[in-house]
């Protein structure tokens, strides 16, 4: 059931299709389907399972395991992607690095490796397929408002 999304997973061909997509423009945004849920309502028949899974711990390193790393997309084009379109298409303020602007960075590593295990988890719920996995690339540490924030889960 932590396979269980809306939309559903799709065929190679779909993904092919949806990274052709990606590259070439059509397709604007990158975005998780980040439905945490409790244990006790995955642990259920598939059928009644709810749909959806916990995609913000792991949604650089799989943008950067499938599309950056083989060459499918540039690192401009998932930061677009990721960073700029969505907040283009929600009118909101896009982030500039110059003179006067407020810093509001993340910083990250394309190629750490990491296992994606329980303690990593920082959604309230565990409900992700790649728990157990070893995921290259990962957010490092933020700056915002005027504090730099660690990602201390790598120091351990």
């Amino acid at each position: 059931t932590n396979v269980k999304m809306h939309p559903p997973l799709r065929t190679q061909d779909d993904v092919d299709s949806m990274i052709e997509g990606l590259a070439d423009g059509t397709i604007d945004v990158i975005c998780t389907d980040h439905a945490p849920h409790a244990i006790e309502e995955k642990e259920v028949e598939f059928i009644y399972a709810p749909n959806g899974i916990t995609g913000l711990d792991t949604a650089w390193s799989i943008t950067n395991m499938r599309l950056l790393k083989p060459g499918k997309l540039t690192i401009e084009q998932v930061l677009e992607k990721i960073v700029v379109n969505p907040r283009k298409i929600l009118n909101l303020k896009v982030p500039a690095i110059k003179v006067g602007e407020k810093a509001n960075l993340t910083i990250f590593n394309t190629d750490e490796e990491w296992t994606y295990s329980d303690k990593e988890v920082r959604s309230k719920s565990k409900n992700s397929p790649y728990l157990g996995n070893t995921l290259t690339g990962r957010a490092t540490a933020i700056y915002n408002r005027g504090r730099f924030v660690e990602n201390k889960l790598r120091a351990q």
